[in-house]
């Protein structure tokens, strides 16, 4: 390797993006702490960041727009990783963001410009996925040989578009490479054998997500390591290869990444002088852009189902509502007898769960005739016969029957870190006979608080 090349280390820890404790802002001054009104030099800050420029942990505020009380959230720019391998720059192997001021400083803007174009209450489920993208076009940027968004040029971000509109980063940035020098490695350094090996219960085929991250420079979500990764390194750990105990794997679809990149290219972009910026507007018109490379927009609606899909969804649902239902609850019973009964037993936490197992299994035993999957392959958490995903499959079979019911949404009627959703007590029997009852729901659009509706008997 030549002496030009300058080589980066592994890093210690994965992407930090954590709760805080809202009680730490329980006075109500946190935005009277921080904050100068801008950002930096001639760029606002949004009032949900809530850090100084300088700070290389941001906190901000996700609270929904709706709700009073706030929601505070960390992102440790220091954990955040680039990984230059397979590329051509100066730079080789794997970087913490703050070895770059310039990408630093531009991250912490391009958070700045999504806290305010999100701020409608998508702030948990994008934040993230932005973070994820900067990181992305950066490793991108060292491996093409660049280090300085002002240096880029429309031919290269014109290069960057092309490939993601028929492909996806992974594949961009050589996800399998890297994997397979991780799986390299282990097979060598026992340490790093040892630092793949999950540090909870997952499975017989768990993967530490975050000793894969210290290994590969590459943040990947445990449902997307691959299979042919875990089934390697089950077989470098003496651990037997069981297919129907490995989580599924999910692969992206392609050009799906294209859109979230050109919008925080387009984030980078004209900042004042003297931040590091793109020097242009790479992408005038998302919309426009994304028809341009043939990939679909979504514009933020939702597909609507075929009515064939729509028919058969329901008959699915109705199915987990009235045949499979009332046996997962009395399943839940068993589960629940088993812990209780163990409390107190003095068994380490294995053992209990072991024994949980094993209740479970000798229910599903003596209800075979009833059961619509293979007895031996349930578990309590892992896989896809498990306990926790039969009972939130139920769970989405019961909130798709109240969203065609009532004509719902889902932020509606699942309330996922928002200040509303169904609740313990929103249905209300008026009668038995003849069957009469109400649905409290909180509505998203218009009148935005809660109202009552009629409730038939599939919904009560």
């Amino acid at each position: 390797m030549g002496s030009n090349k300058i080589m980066g280390s592994a890093p210690n820890s994965p992407v930090a993006l954590v709760a805080l404790d809202d009680s730490d802002s329980a006075d109500g001054n946190i935005t009277t702490e921080v904050s100068p009104p801008e950002l930096f030099p001639g760029v606002p800050r949004h009032w949900r960041y809530q850090s100084s420029g300088d700070d290389e942990i941001v906190v901000y505020d996700s609270r929904h727009r709706d709700s009073k009380s706030p929601r505070l959230r960390e992102c440790n720019l220091s954990e955040i990783y680039l990984s230059a391998a397979d590329g051509q720059g100066a730079y080789v192997g794997t970087f913490s963001l703050s070895a770059f001021p310039n990408f630093s400083r531009a991250t912490k803007i391009v958070l700045n410009s999504a806290l305010r174009t999100y701020d409608d209450g998508r702030i948990d489920s994008k934040i993230p996925g932005v973070v994820e993208t900067c990181s992305r076009i950066f490793s991108w940027m060292l491996r093409e040989g660049f280090h300085r968004l002002d240096s880029l040029t429309p031919s290269q971000i014109e290069k960057l578009a092309k490939l993601l509109s028929r492909s996806t980063w992974p594949r961009v940035l050589k996800y399998c490479r890297s994997l397979v020098r991780v799986y390299l490695n282990a097979r060598n350094n026992p340490d790093v054998l040892d630092s793949l090996r999950p540090r909870g219960h997952g499975g017989p085929h768990a993967i530490n997500v975050d000793g894969l991250y210290s290994l590969a420079g590459l943040h990947i979500p445990r449902d997307s390591i691959p299979t042919w990764f875990r089934r390697a390194v089950s077989e470098l750990q003496g651990i037997l290869w069981q297919p129907e105990l490995c989580p599924p794997s999910r692969s992206s679809v392609l050009g799906s990444h294209l859109k979230p990149t050109i919008r925080c290219l387009n984030w980078l972009s004209l900042q004042p002088e003297p931040i590091d910026s793109i020097r242009f507007i790479p992408f005038p018109s998302v919309e426009r852009t994304l028809e341009k490379y043939g990939v679909k927009a979504q514009n933020g609606e939702t597909v609507n189902l075929s009515l064939q899909d729509a028919g058969r969804l329901f008959q699915a649902a109705v199915r987990w509502l009235y045949d499979r239902g009332p046996l997962l609850v009395n399943l839940l019973d068993v589960v629940r007898g088993s812990y209780e009964a163990d409390e107190a037993s003095g068994l380490t936490d294995t053992q209990i769960n072991r024994r949980a197992t094993n209740a479970v299994r000798v229910f599903c035993a003596e209800h075979s005739d009833s059961m619509w999957f293979e007895i031996a392959s349930i578990t309590l958490s892992v896989g896809e016969n498990s306990v926790e995903r039969l009972i939130n499959t139920l769970f989405s079979a019961l909130a798709i029957l109240i969203g065609i019911n009532h004509g719902r949404r889902m932020n509606e009627v699942v309330g996922q870190a928002l200040p509303y959703g169904l609740y313990f007590g929103c249905v209300r029997t008026l009668s038995r006979f003849p069957a009469e009852a109400r649905i409290d729901v909180y509505c998203e659009k218009g009148l935005r608080c809660y109202a009552e509706f009629p409730a038939n008997t599939l919904v009560s």
